[in-house]
């Protein structure tokens, strides 16, 4: 949980950004993927193959305490592989930043028993992404959920992660109804809807989902009393979405509030910050993709100036969000 207020605890509006540094960091430790089941998804916003590139653990060490210059950083999202398996480093990783008091987490698709159980006992929380087989799915949250379980269990939460678009629709439904109906399930937090960015593979053959649609998966869902969340590109939107739901009656105005408090919107470089596998910082994975930005070598820069300085492209970014409400002034979400 993260609290946040302005200059007294009594002041409402919300600080701008992280005077002391970022309090997450999403690290691209692989580029390399293997697909489920071997086949890649279409909409790969990194297009990434089996022919990719691991980040060291040296490097890794020296990212981290880059960005952890005031030992603020609270939890790393480690970009991975659909297996956790490519970089053999990540166990090392994960050590490492416990012994910083920091919480790791990440986003796989498909685990073997060996990778789950290693996940189970250093990660905080784990994220499955669906990739079109519902048995994939549910074979690893499976195993995440038994192992979650046991003593040694470091796992706090499991996640499912799905990209909506309309040609996802459908399938959205189906695994809202399958957590709705399949105790396999039970142990589950949220499905974490995803918004499309049309970069990478995705750039064609996807197509924005519709403000209809938006809608009726969130009524659908807590019709279904199912845990639900967004990445917060999205965040603007569902805010629009629940106020009307509250004004409809479908949700009470006291559960409006909880989560108007609940909901982040775009943090890029604000509050959470990224690194490439390279160890180069963009705001964020998708700004890396939209090649307008040079970026900011983590390896050899100062980043403690770029991220206080007032001139530079991190400031000039957080005036853009500014101007756009902290909805993403790169892409159509």
């Amino acid at each position: 949980m993260f609290a946040r207020w302005g200059k007294t605890k009594e002041t409402i509006k919300d600080p701008e950004m992280s005077l002391f540094g970022p309090e997450i960091l999403d690290i691209e430790i692989t580029d390399i993927c293997h697909g489920v089941d071997g086949k890649h998804c279409q909409y790969c916003y990194k297009s990434n193959t089996p022919n990719g590139k691991n980040m060291s653990l040296e490097a890794f060490k020296t990212v981290i305490k880059k960005i952890n210059y005031n030992s603020q950083l609270a939890q790393v999202a480690f970009g991975l592989g659909s297996t956790a398996s490519e970089n053999p480093d990540l166990w090392a990783m994960c050590d490492y930043l416990r012994e910083n008091h920091i919480v790791p987490n990440g986003t796989v698709a498909q685990l073997d028993d060996y990778n789950a159980k290693m996940i189970a006992s250093k990660f905080g929380g784990c994220a499955v992404s669906y990739h079109g087989s519902f048995d994939v799915l549910t074979d690893t949250v499976q195993k995440l959920t038994y192992l979650k379980n046991e003593n040694n269990s470091k796992l706090a939460q499991i996640n499912i992660h799905f990209m909506i678009a309309e040609e996802t629709y459908g399938e959205a439904l189906k695994l809202i109804e399958l957590l709705n109906s399949d105790n396999r399930f039970n142990y589950v937090n949220a499905i974490v809807l995803l918004g499309l960015k049309q970069c990478g593979r995705a750039k064609t053959g996807f197509t924005k989902l519709s403000g209809e649609k938006f809608e009726n998966l969130i009524k659908t869902a807590f019709a279904k009393n199912i845990g639900l969340g967004f990445d917060s590109c999205q965040a603007n939107k569902f805010f629009y979405v629940i106020s009307k739901m509250a004004n409809e009656k479908f949700i009470k105005k006291e559960l409006l509030n909880i989560l108007q408090q609940m909901v982040e919107p775009c943090e890029a470089s604000c509050f959470s910050a990224y690194s490439n596998v390279d160890g180069v910082y963009y705001h964020c994975s998708f700004m890396e993709q939209s090649g307008k930005l040079k970026g900011f070598d983590l390896l050899t820069g100062n980043f403690k100036d770029y991220w206080e300085g007032k001139t530079g492209d991190v400031y000039k970014w957080r005036q853009r969000l500014r101007e756009s409400n902290r909805s993403c002034p790169e892409f159509d979400v």
